[in-house]
């Protein structure tokens, strides 16, 4: 590729051409009628004139320039793209590090958003349950409530029943007494009494009947204030009695007055707990949905994240794995490289020698001349300086066929 840069594809084409069409192949195991028949053929262009010696120690010094050139070339490319590779590789790599960063730090970002959720998640569990046993407990004082409400209401209408029983037995009381009263007020009026007179002897009664009189009027007013006393006694044990239980009624009445009230601020305590309960519940309810959608939208970054993790890690091993082969190709193409070179170079040591002097009779274009060999030179003199030409023009030609490739 570089030569043809130099000098160009038909020119290399024409050289290659050239050398491989003018260099004689001759092999040194032959017969002497091949050889006969070679020697017995027109001799060769670079051998009927010096202008073609000439042309061929230019195309040598041509060759030596242009190797020197391609190798010079080949190194400072394959030392530049060798560069330009590693430097490709390294801005992958430290791109490829730069996105593992950034996934890290966004893993960590989302762990640390996980465990503030979490944590805030606890913070309402533990509200939600103090709640739970603030409302046990108002529920436990409300049933105790609601017993002495009961107890009192109990008592309430036992002190009613009471107190009806009392009303009744006063007004029993009342009857029987005024009905006793009345008797006595009769009995006391009513009073009659018989006595037998006789007439017959004079006897002065009217003192006895005084006495009499006086004695059951005196037994009449001590009945009467007997009965008025003992009246009075009773009248006065049941006001008394009708004044405690009008005590124990109105302190009955203020209790439950103030019962009542207590229900009805217990109930709207109870009323406004429950909408707090509730409220408290969708809170819970929304916080804990809430926190399940960050959760799984946490949990689907961090699958994204670790498949892209994953993705970047078999990118890079496939990075690394072609990486591998590329150098095994450099390292085979340097193999290669390097063994065309030596043998590049052993064919020039070969060329640098000093060719062998052929004296022939100089003859006219178109007359057939033999080529005479010099005193002490044998017959492999003139074949070596062919065979060496021939493999340099074979091995030029394969340099040539690795360049255009």
């Amino acid at each position: 590729f570089l030569m043809a840069r130099l000098i160009g594809p038909p020119e290399l084409h024409r050289l290659s051409c050239k050398v491989s069409c003018i260099y004689l192949c001759r092999s040194p195991s032959r017969c002497p009628e091949a050889e006969a028949n070679l020697i017995s053929l027109p001799p060769p262009m670079f051998l009927m004139s010096p202008d073609s010696v000439m042309q061929v120690q230019c195309l040598e010094q041509q060759n030596k320039i242009l190797t020197i050139r391609w190798s010079f070339l080949k190194d400072q490319n394959h030392s530049q793209s060798e560069s330009d590779i590693k430097l490709l590789y390294d801005q992958y790599m430290s791109r490829l590090k730069q996105e593992m960063r950034a996934v890290s730090h966004e893993r960590e970002q989302l762990e640390s958003q996980l465990t503030e959720v979490l944590n805030s998640m606890d913070d309402i569990r533990c509200r939600y349950e103090g709640e739970i046993h603030k409302r046990s407990g108002i529920e436990f004082t409300f049933v105790e409530l609601k017993k002495d409400l009961d107890a009192s209401s109990m008592h309430k209408t036992e002190l009613e029943v009471k107190l009806r029983g009392l009303q009744e037995l006063m007004e029993l009381k009342k009857t029987v007494y005024e009905q006793e009263l009345q008797e006595l007020l009769s009995e006391t009026k009513d009073v009659s009494v018989n006595l037998g007179i006789d007439n017959r002897c004079s006897l002065d009664l009217s003192r006895i009947v005084e006495d009499v009189r006086a004695q059951y009027e005196a037994l009449a007013l001590r009945s009467w204030e007997d009965a008025e006393a003992a009246t009075w006694s009773k009248l006065n044990e049941g006001a008394s009695h009708s004044a405690t239980y009008r005590d124990h009624l109105l302190s009955s009445r203020r209790e439950i007055a103030e019962l009542n009230i207590r229900i009805q601020k217990l109930r709207s305590s109870i009323v406004s707990l429950e909408s707090q309960c509730l409220r408290l519940e969708e809170d819970i309810k929304e916080a804990g949905e809430h926190g399940q959608r960050t959760l799984q939208d946490a949990r689907a970054k961090l699958a994204e994240l670790e498949e892209a993790l994953q993705k970047g890690k078999a990118d890079l091993a496939h990075l690394v794995k072609e990486y591998r082969e590329l150098m095994n190709i450099k390292l085979a193409l340097d193999v290669e490289i390097l063994t065309y070179r030596k043998l590049v170079e052993g064919e020039e040591s070969r060329w640098v020698r000093p060719p062998f002097l052929l004296v022939g009779k100089s003859c006219c274009r178109g007359s057939p001349a033999r080529a005479r060999l010099t005193p002490g030179v044998g017959k492999a003199s003139l074949v070596d300086p062919r065979e060496k030409l021939c493999n340099g023009g074979f091995y030029l030609s394969i340099i040539l066929f690795i360049a255009f490739s």
